[in-house]
Order: structure tokens, then sequence, then C-alpha cells
């Protein structure tokens, strides 16, 4: 079986945050949508004018609702899969490891610690998961190499920081 066929659970958990972002931001155009519809009708002359209003509000409140319950459904795969790919990424370190150096180590092991740190919380923050896979996939699994600045940023993050260098 290659290694193309299957993607890596990172990569499908940095996707499924990616899709929850666009349905997030869909859905906010639709209510701010529908909300202005709404006070639009507050103000109308004709009564037919605000009922007209309202009924093409509700369709995209509709909407907006079916997609609130599709992003909570999205989110829990993506948390699914963070929680199977940080299992992946800590049950052995990657191949060629023992050339890395100490700062590399150290970066590659705060990231698996920050996305362990905010797998454990209630409500953990799925941008910060989402970076820091991101951080291991493209600079350890795909053999890119980091700079020296983002290692040491990264060596020097917390395990609960709120958010990662992008660097």
């Amino acid at each position: 079986m290659s290694e193309t066929s299957t993607p890596h659970p990172a990569h499908l958990a940095i996707n499924l945050q990616r899709e929850c972002v666009q349905m997030k931001v869909r859905r906010e155009t639709l209510h701010a949508e529908a909300s202005e519809l709404r006070k639009q009708a507050k103000t109308a002359v004709l009564k037919a004018d605000a009922f007209a209003m309202r009924a093409k509000a509700k369709p995209l409140s509709d909407e907006a609702q079916t997609i609130k319950v599709q992003m909570g459904k999205t989110s829990k795969a993506f948390l699914e899969q963070a929680q199977h790919a940080h299992a992946l990424l800590t049950k052995r370190m990657p191949d060629g490891w023992c050339q890395w150096g100490v700062v590399k180590t150290r970066a590659y092991a705060t990231c698996l610690d920050i996305v362990a740190t905010q797998l454990q919380r209630v409500h953990p923050a799925p941008a910060v998961v989402a970076m820091a896979l991101q951080h291991v996939l493209s600079h350890v699994l795909s053999h890119e190499s980091w700079t020296d600045h983002t290692m040491a940023q990264l060596a020097t993050t917390k395990a609960n920081a709120k958010e990662i260098p992008l660097n």
C-alpha cells in the first residue's frame, strides 16, 4: 500500500479545520444578510414589502443554521483526526531524527506537546492544533528545512500557548 493512497490523519485534520473556517465565514455572511433584511423590513413603508423581506431572510437563516450543525460535525471529525494524528506522530520519531540536533528535536516535541495539551482541554483551539500539525507535517515529515528563527521560536513556545508563530 502506498503512502499517497491514504493521506496522513494530520492532513485530514488540517483540511477539516480549513472547511470549518470556510463554513463559519459563509454562516456569518448569511446571518448578516438575513439580519440586514429584517432590519430593512422594520423600516419598510409597505407591509407587503416588509413581508417579502422577511420571507427572503427566512431561508438565509435556515441555511445558516444548517451550516452551524454541519460545522459541529466537521469540528468533531477534526478533533478525531487530530487525536489519531497525534497518536501516530508520538508512536515513534520520524526517520532521520538522529541527525536533527537539539533545537529541531525540541521544536518537534513542542509542536506535539501543544497538540496534546489542546486535545486534553474541554474546548480546544482548532486553529492552534491545525497550526502545530501543519508545522510538523510541512517541516518534519516532508523534509523541508525549518529556518533557525522558526526552530528557535517553536522550541521556546510553551505547551499551553494560545497561538503559534507562523514562520
